[in-house]
């Protein structure tokens, strides 16, 4: 069976003086031009505010430095402008913590058993 491709071009969000096109004539090539489509994505239609909505917040609110939102999109992946000191340069979250977020049940469920 034959698609019809029609060579259309995506504009994206300049970055700085560079203009960012996505277009579709490149043959079979990869790229991290994923995390582009997502930026947009979340831009138009706030795709980690949804997505950090469908998690259940079990932590301490004392001991919280990053919002699951912030978790969950990992944007200061450097984690340069972390809040204490020991912990800059570090990502905001290890897969671990990321896993115990996703998989995490409250404490009084723990305290009932």
């Amino acid at each position: 069976m034959n698609t019809e491709c029609k060579p259309e071009q995506l504009e994206f969000q300049s970055l700085g003086r560079h203009e960012v096109i996505g277009r579709f004539d490149g043959g079979r090539i990869t790229s991290d031009g994923g995390g582009l489509l997502l930026r947009e994505v979340d831009q138009r239609i706030g795709l980690l505010d949804r997505l950090a909505a469908c998690f259940t917040d079990h932590r301490n609110p004392e001991s919280i430095e990053h919002s699951v939102r912030d978790l969950v999109a990992q944007r200061d992946l450097t984690g340069e402008r972390r809040v204490r000191e020991q912990d800059r340069g570090n990502p905001l979250a290890a897969s671990s913590t990321l896993n115990r977020l996703e998989l995490g049940i409250p404490k009084s469920a723990i305290s009932d058993r």
